[in-house]
Formats: structure tokens, C-alpha cells, sequence
């Protein structure tokens, strides 16, 4: 049977749920997705470093960001966990995007790193209060022009905005100038948002 290109996300603590969830969408889906929850949790990392074995593409979503060195230091010492896929957070800008692209190149290669544009729970009225005078669309593609420019794996948006770049042909040519393939997130929670990954092989350039 043929995967889809779904990544389930594991959005619990539980390693027993975590299980279950991956034995019973394995064999339909391409990956799971891990975020902070279940990776601080106890015993987070090493379970999914054991994910890892199930045939499965582990998409590790930390949204690092802070200072490039920091964020370089911290992608080095995820050597051992090994992730298919890991965010960083595009709004930490040019350089520490670039750092986070290095470590990759020095730590794992097969690595492909994420840059995540704007938060699906923020609205124009919360970039607005952060001083931003630009609405959620604009925004997603200036963080994505700046991951391009770093030369990053891809972006991580809502699907609402996905049709920006798919959309709009002059947008979508300067961005993703190479083969393109969109993931899918579903979450198995009560979760309101659905999201998007967009990846070009190779980077983005």
C-alpha cells in the first residue's frame, strides 16, 4: 500500500498512546511528527530514538530558537536522536538559520531542516500587538524568503497559506525553484489547526 504524505502528530506525554498511535497508521502514513510535550517528557528521548526503528520518518518539532550558536550547539547534540525532519523557528532570523543549516551539514546530513513561519494559533490581531504591521499571509512569505535565503530544507505554514505559494506562480517560482512536495500534519487530538510542510529537494535556493 501506498504511504500518504501525512505525518500523524503525537501530541501526547504517554509513550503507551505514542505506541499505539504509530502501530495502528504506520503502514498508511510517511511519518509522525514529536514535539516538545513528548520530548521533555521522561524518557522522551530515548522513545524516540526507539520510534525510529518502526519504519517510520521522525519529524522532531522542537521550534528551536535563540541565538545561532546556541541553536548550532543544540541540533549537534541531537546527533544520537537523529530525526528525519527538525523546525527551527524562522522568526529567529537570517543567521541563526544559517547556524542551524550548518550544524545539519556537520551532525546528519540526510537531516532536513524546517523553518516554521508563523504559528497557526496567531491571527493579524496578535501580530499586531507584537508591532508588526503586516497580516499573517504577508509574513509567512517574508519568513520564507529569509529561510530561502539560508538556504534551508523547507517551511512549515497553515494550510491556509499554502495556496499563497501554490497559488500565486511568481511567489511560488522564486521560492520553490525544484522538485516540491506539500506534507500534511493530522492531529489526533481535539487540535483546531491543520498545517503544512513544504519541501523542495534540494534546499531551498
Amino acid at each position: 500500500m501506498k504511504k500518504q504524505p501525512i505525518f500523524v502528530a503525537v501530541d501526547t506525554h504517554n509513550q503507551k498512546r505514542a505506541s499505539e498511535i504509530i502501530n495502528a497508521t504506520k503502514n498508511y502514513i510517511y511519518g509522525v511528527k514529536f514535539g516538545l510535550e513528548f520530548f521533555c517528557s521522561k524518557g522522551g528521548r530515548e522513545a524516540v530514538k526507539k520510534f525510529k526503528n518502526k519504519n517510520v520518518k521522525i519529524f522532531l518539532d522542537l521550534k528551536l530558537k535563540d541565538i545561532p550558536n546556541t541553536v548550532y550547539k543544540a541540533i549537534k547534540s541531537l546527533k544520537d536522536v537523529s530525526p528525519d525532519y527538525l523546525t527551527i523557528h524562522a522568526s529567529g532570523g537570517l543567521e541563526m538559520m544559517k547556524a542551524a543549516k550548518k550544524a545539519q551539514s556537520e551532525t546528519n546530513k540526510k537531516m532536513k531542516i524546517l523553518a516554521v513561519t508563523i504559528l497557526t494559533s496567531l491571527t493579524n490581531k496578535d501580530l499586531k500587538q507584537m508591532g508588526s504591521s503586516t497580516n499573517v499571509e504577508t509574513q509567512v512569505q517574508k519568513l520564507a524568503q529569509t529561510a530561502r535565503l539560508a538556504k534551508i530544507h523547507g517551511i512549515v505554514c497553515s494550510c491556509t497559506c499554502v495556496s499563497t505559494f501554490v497559488l500565486d506562480p511568481i511567489c511560488f517560482k522564486s521560492l520553490l525553484v525544484r522538485d516540491v512536495n506539500i506534507f500534511i500534519f493530522l492531529f489526533v487530538s481535539d487540535c483546531a489547526f491543520l498545517a503544512a510542510f513544504i519541501i523542495s529537494n534540494p534546499p531551498l535556493a
